[in-house]
């Protein structure tokens, strides 16, 4: 992918109910899946250049996204923050990891938030490409993180950018756990945050699909085959 696009090939990571919540009406969401998957998840880190999340998921579960186990090499932390809402104090930019972090935001970032995080020698601000909507280009950023060599990024992102790498077609491997629990609730959050696919012709499916018990879990992954989608 990274040869042939100029850009990261893209897993997507998810976790959920059966009923497709990552979280309850009240936004409690650790720990929908058991040990075993979330140790699955510290390895798949460990083997990809990058690991990205939406600003949402920052402030909602101040995760530190590193590889917590022996010999665990940490991926580069990529955020997309439009609007540099990221706190200063979240667990990302504490020095507990060596792991670079990257926050992929637009012009309009508030200079002195930006010259603040940028003061630590280890967050990068990336400046990127705006959509009409005022969000993050998620096409451009991924040109630029292929310019940066990075040539595999796992994603841990929310509803809503999970939706726009989807939108984008920029999902190459997909990877969801699904916990035997049902949340419910209209006001839940679920894996996909947007106005989705009018037809189910459009949907993007999954091929070569392969179903693996992860504890008490389930871990359903397969390639993302765009190719009923009209372009």
């Amino acid at each position: 992918t990274w040869i042939d696009k100029g850009r990261p090939h893209i897993t997507l990571k998810a976790a959920s109910s059966l009923d497709g919540k990552i979280a309850t009406r009240t936004g409690a969401s650790q720990w929908i899946t058991g040990p075993a998957a979330r140790q699955r998840v510290h390895r798949m880190r460990d083997r990809h250049d990058a690991v990205m999340v939406g600003i949402g998921t920052v402030l909602a579960d101040d995760p530190q996204l590193t590889a917590r186990f022996p010999g665990a090499r940490n991926p580069i932390r990529v955020v997309v923050d439009s609007s540099l809402r990221i706190r200063i104090d979240c667990a990302l930019s504490e020095r507990g990891s060596e792991a670079p972090l990257w926050i992929a935001t637009t012009v309009r970032a508030d200079a002195a938030k930006r010259a603040q995080l940028a003061g630590h020698d280890f967050v990068e601000i990336l400046t990127c490409p705006e959509t009409l909507d005022g969000r993050v280009d998620l096409t451009a950023l991924m040109k630029t993180l292929g310019g940066r060599e990075v040539t595999t990024l796992f994603s841990e992102a929310g509803g809503r950018l999970t939706q726009g790498l989807l939108d984008a077609r920029l999902v190459d491997r997909a990877l969801l756990f699904v916990a035997p629990m049902l949340i419910g609730g209209r006001q839940a959050a679920g894996i996909l945050d947007g106005a989705g696919v009018a037809a189910l012709e459009e949907a993007p499916r999954l091929k070569d699909v392969d179903v693996t018990r992860v504890g008490p879990d389930l871990l359903i992954e397969g390639d993302v085959d765009y190719s009923c989608s009209p372009d």
